[in-house]
C-alpha cells in the first residue's frame, strides 16, 4: 500500500466473493487489502487532559482523544456499550470505529470479559 500513516488488513471476502457493505467505500488493491488508518483522528469537541485526570494514566480504546478507557471489566462493558451508542460511534470515521471495537474486543479477551454481540 502506498501512502503515509497507514497499515493494511486483509478482509475475508463474503459469500460470493463480495465484501462486506460496510467496506465498500474503502480504497482496495488487487489482492483484497484494505488501507485502515493507523491513528484516530483529533476530535475537536473534546480534551485528552480531561479523559487523564478522569481515568488517570490508563489505556484508552481511542488513545489520541483519551476516550473508552478499557483497563478494568466495568470500564471495558461501558465502554463498548457507549461506542455501539449512534451518537458517539457518529464522531469517528468507519474505520476509526472498527479500530475501536478492535481494542475494546482485545481488552475483553485479555481479561476474560464477556461482551454482547452488537
Amino acid at each position: 500500500m502506498a501512502g503515509g500513516d497507514q497499515r493494511a488488513i486483509r478482509v475475508l471476502r463474503f459469500g460470493a466473493g463480495g465484501y462486506p457493505p460496510c467496506l465498500g467505500s474503502l480504497q482496495t488493491d488487487p489482492k483484497g487489502w484494505y488501507a485502515v488508518p493507523s491513528r484516530i483522528h483529533r476530535r475537536p469537541d473534546t480534551d485528552p487532559r480531561q479523559g487523564l485526570a478522569k481515568y488517570g494514566k490508563t489505556a484508552f480504546a481511542d488513545p489520541v482523544n483519551k476516550k473508552y478507557p478499557i483497563d478494568t471489566p466495568g470500564r471495558i462493558k461501558a465502554a463498548w456499550a457507549y461506542i455501539h451508542q449512534p451518537r458517539n460511534a457518529a464522531k469517528y470515521t468507519l474505520p476509526e470505529a472498527r479500530a475501536i471495537k478492535a481494542r475494546i474486543r482485545r481488552a475483553a479477551k485479555a481479561r476474560k470479559v464477556a461482551l454482547p454481540d452488537q
